[in-house]
């Protein structure tokens, strides 16, 4: 809809134009009537209309001043100029403001103006095609520069620089000018890549806001020249003036911070820069690139929303297994006992061990995922236990774990997770035919359960077992199947792309609707809303 304001220190006027023109049935909305210049233009600075219509004399702001400060906010806006005089320098005033009309009031007819608005309706519809065009346009060009750009930094990491005019030539295109500036290599990462991806659901627009977000503040802003490399990974090249080496860096290190505080006020991500050396020529530049890219054990160990210089990884050359029963036996104890005021001071007395240390990424890796699968086959086997962290979850998930922050952040989950279900099981029944029955849930998750076929496999009648069931559990044995199905919903939905109808028939319900009133009657919200907190 396109969007009128009336201006006119008349009332009937404002009257007659609103009731007597069809507004809808020329796909437009009157969001607005005003008595004066003034207090129209305060409401264009709030919300600008597509096409203005306005008297000429009226206090305080009259309706030709009002049309050229409105134009300066949206050069596009559509003026029509309503007059009580036929005065020929105020319509050659309109005429050079590039007003769509000048209607005279005693000849103003709805046929005429409505026509004008049509007519005015056919120009924005063109406008409006026009900068979707351009919009287009410029899209495929951003990405066209974008991929050239990746293209040329992954070349310039990859293969030898043998001709350097060459490389600088190149390099012109997208703003590096050797023959003017230092250069200082810079690598941008966003923090905690698990969680990015699945609040953004895909790693093509995650990487969409990353680079669009990095350009704005960088290469728009002048600061520098960016280039994509990995998902969550964005080159920076820097300038420096060769008599300003040392000013020009700090003053990097201060742009550099303010982008941190801006990208994680506005986009909610955070940021962390590695910053090497000034480069003086492309090999050099070539260099310091491979370095810091390669700088995954120095990352690992930066706390988030950090900024450091680049330095060769000094890793430790001790056994870290060495101290993985010791490890393993605190943390099952732990949760046997049910400690989980215990659980932060232990696991940071073993993070601060590792970062003291300084191991091997890979190490770290391989140590804590044998760690949690060790305890996770420990109580796995545990009648109660409802759920299992399969070896392959574990596996996928350490290792996209790019720092030792996010890594222990994991496990403190993990943990709190065992302790809270093992802690449930010690309060649960040891019947066996509510352990029989719950087993069987637990096993036959993506069928129809009915109480009376479970009863009869216990050799139950079905009102004894339900009374059995009940009694021991505090909840009955049909709450019971819907409280462990939607469990299964919530997990599905948050860690797997699979549609509402798959979920529901996985966990046996052949109607998404009855589905759908289930989950939003345990959750408090549709599945739909569930998966958006994601």
């Amino acid at each position: 809809m396109w969007k009128v304001l009336l201006v006119d220190d008349s009332y009937p006027v404002l009257e007659f134009l609103l009731h007597i023109i069809p507004w809808e049935s020329l796909e437009m909305e009157v969001i607005g009537m005003h008595y004066n210049g003034k207090e129209a233009l305060e409401h264009c600075k709030l919300e600008m209309p597509h096409i203005l219509i306005t008297d000429i004399g009226m206090p305080e702001i009259d309706g030709l001043e009002l049309t050229k400060a409105a134009k300066q906010l949206a050069p596009l806006l559509k003026v029509i100029i309503l007059s009580c005089h036929d005065d020929f320098q105020y319509a050659q005033q309109a005429v050079k403001l590039n007003v769509m009309d000048y209607i005279l009031k005693e000849k103003m007819k709805p046929e005429t103006i409505i026509e004008i608005l049509k007519t005015t309706q056919l120009q924005l519809d063109q406008e409006n095609k026009v900068l979707e065009s351009q919009v287009r346009l410029k899209s495929i060009l951003d990405q066209n520069n974008s991929l050239l750009k990746e293209s040329f930094i992954r070349s310039t990491l990859m293969n030898p620089i043998h001709d350097t005019k060459r490389w600088e030539t190149e390099a012109q295109q997208f703003g590096i000018h050797m023959d003017k500036h230092i250069y200082v290599p810079v690598l941008c990462f966003a923090k905690r890549l698990c969680e990015l991806k699945q609040r953004y659901q895909s790693d093509e627009l995650f990487k969409y806001v990353f680079e669009n977000g990095i350009n704005e503040l960088v290469d728009t802003r002048r600061v520098g020249v960016s280039f994509h490399y990995a998902v969550n990974q964005i080159i920076l090249l820097l300038p420096l003036r060769p008599n300003h080496i040392i000013k020009d860096y700090n003053e990097i290190r201060y742009k550099l911070t303010a982008i941190q505080v801006e990208f994680e006020e506005k986009i909610r991500i955070s940021l962390s820069f590695i910053l090497s050396v000034p480069s003086h020529t492309p090999s050099e530049i070539k260099q310091r690139l491979k370095e810091i890219t390669d700088s995954k054990n120095q990352r690992f160990y930066e706390n988030s929303k950090s900024m450091y210089k680049w330095e060769p990884f000094q890793y430790s050359t001790d056994d870290i297994y060495k101290y993985f029963s010791l490890a393993s036996d605190e943390l099952k104890q732990l949760i046997v006992e049910g400690r989980i005021e215990t659980v932060e001071g232990v696991l940071n007395r073993w993070e601060q061990m590792i970062r003291t240390h300084r191991f091997k990424v890979e190490e770290v890796h391989g140590w804590v995922l044998k760690l949690m699968s060790d305890i996770d086959l420990k109580y796995r086997s545990l009648r109660h236990f409802q759920k299992a962290f399969s070896t392959e979850r574990f596996h996928n998930t350490v290792l996209e774990l790019e720092s030792l922050e996010e890594l222990f952040d994991y496990m403190r989950h993990f943990l709190m997770e065992k302790i809270d279900y093992v802690t449930k099981s010690q309060h649960e029944s040891e019947r066996r035919e509510v352990i029989e029955a719950k087993r069987y849930v637990m096993t036959h998750m993506s069928e129809k359960i009915v109480m009376e076929e479970i009863a009869r496999m216990l050799f139950l009648n079905a009102s004894h077992f339900s009374r059995i069931f009940k009694m021991e559990t505090g909840e009955t044995f049909i709450e019971f199947v819907t409280r462990y199905k939607m469990e299964r919903a919530q997990e599905y939905l948050l860690q797997s792309e699979k549609s509402i109808e798959r979920i529901a028939e996985m966990l046996g319900y052949e109607n998404t609707s009855y589905f759908i009133k289930l989950f939003k009657a345990f959750s408090g919200m549709s599945p739909v809303n569930f998966r958006k907190l994601k």
